[in-house]
């Protein structure tokens, strides 16, 4: 077993226990999208999260754009560290898409492999029957054995490769436990060879479609640009999942049928107690909360001092000095005017002294 196999045969324990407890493979598909659903949970809410987030920080964002727009290096530091003041992740939000890839390469296996992957049979005895049948042990192999066994049941019984209780699990997945309404989830859709197979590709498209416009019109963070950004990559993705669907035998397709539902009411129920404004208004509790707290514990340090007295004097003393400062350049201009003054009045005293000394000499000598 390579490790796509033993991830597939691990998701292959869920859906063995939802085969086993209601006789259908899709019960079994079923539970496991809730519970891969389940295990997302945490990623998905800090995905809310960081949306909301987000969405606050725009506009400061925008600031800094203009801000900085002919410095890119500054305006790029700028924003790290208005992300590390408000404890924001802009990469956190890519978590849930990158969980997604794994689980669908392991549910792969666990649908193409069911023999190995959900009835864990040895690989060794896999092999030998395939062989036996002329069958590929690669591709779709398994799918073929099982959809083929009845017609193969003497010879892999009179081969005893399988035992007993294996053969009548063999029995049970090949009567009818991987059919949907008539629709046969062994087979991939076609469109030579027309089907109802082929409503498999088509509710995923649509179901991919109906979760984008649900997550555009609830989603924290707006799109508010073109339409390239809103409509673009979710068409893209619902038309990928399409062409997927039609590669790929039915019961993956209905699996991403049943992750696009459970997505579209995860949104809708996180939306409605995980939203953009219950978020905002928690971080500014929590805000509030934090600076309650600092100046309690300031007080509890300096005694009955009051900190918002002192902040306040301190303010009131540094717009005094600023004042001051300010009123500095005016006494400064008025300064060698007040000494002009009094230098101009001695001077013409010491004139009239001696014009009054000079008439009294003169009179002396007549």
């Amino acid at each position: 077993m390579n490790i796509l196999d033993y991830l597939g045969s691990l998701f292959g324990y869920i859906i063995f226990f939802g085969y086993k407890i209601s006789g259908v493979y899709v019960v079994g598909i079923l539970l496991f999208t809730i519970a891969v659903r389940l295990v997302m949970l945490p990623s998905s809410l800090k995905q809310q999260k960081t949306s909301a987030k987000q969405a606050r920080l725009a506009p400061k964002i925008k600031e800094l754009q203009e801000m900085y727009k002919n410095n890119p290096q500054k305006m790029q530091e700028e924003q790290q560290k208005l992300y590390a003041r408000e404890n924001a992740n802009p990469m956190s939000g890519c978590l849930p898409l990158l969980i997604q890839f794994p689980v669908i390469i392991g549910l792969y296996s666990a649908i193409t492999k069911p023999l190995m992957c959900v009835l864990h049979m040895s690989v060794d005895k896999v092999n030998a029957a395939l062989q036996l049948v002329g069958l590929d042990k690669a591709g779709y192999g398994q799918l073929d054995f099982i959809s083929k066994f009845a017609s193969l049941r003497e010879q892999v019984v009179a081969s005893n490769i399988f035992d007993a209780t294996e053969i009548a699990e063999l029995d049970g997945l090949a009567n009818g436990a991987f059919n949907l309404f008539g629709i046969n989830l062994l087979g991939t859709p076609s469109f030579s060879n027309i089907s109802m197979l082929i409503l498999i590709p088509i509710l995923c498209f649509v179901s991919s479609m109906a979760m984008s416009l649900i997550m555009n019109k609830t989603s924290a963070q707006q799109q508010t640009g073109g339409g390239c950004m809103k409509w673009g990559m979710p068409i893209f993705m619902s038309v990928f999942s399409t062409a997927i669907a039609f590669s790929v035998p039915g019961a993956v397709g209905l699996y991403w049928i049943f992750s696009n539902l459970a997505s579209i009411l995860q949104t809708v129920i996180m939306n409605k107690y995980y939203n953009m404004w219950i978020m905002n208004a928690q971080e500014e509790a929590a805000r509030y909360a934090r600076r309650e707290n600092e100046e309690s514990a300031m007080l509890a340090k300096f005694g009955s001092v009051n900190i918002r007295a002192a902040f306040e004097s301190l303010r009131k003393a540094n717009e005094a000095a600023a004042q001051q400062e300010e009123k500095k350049p005016a006494e400064k201009a008025k300064a060698p005017a007040e000494k002009s003054a009094p230098y101009g009045n001695d001077k013409v005293i010491k004139t009239g002294n001696a014009a009054r000394a000079g008439q009294t000499a003169q009179k002396k000598k007549k």
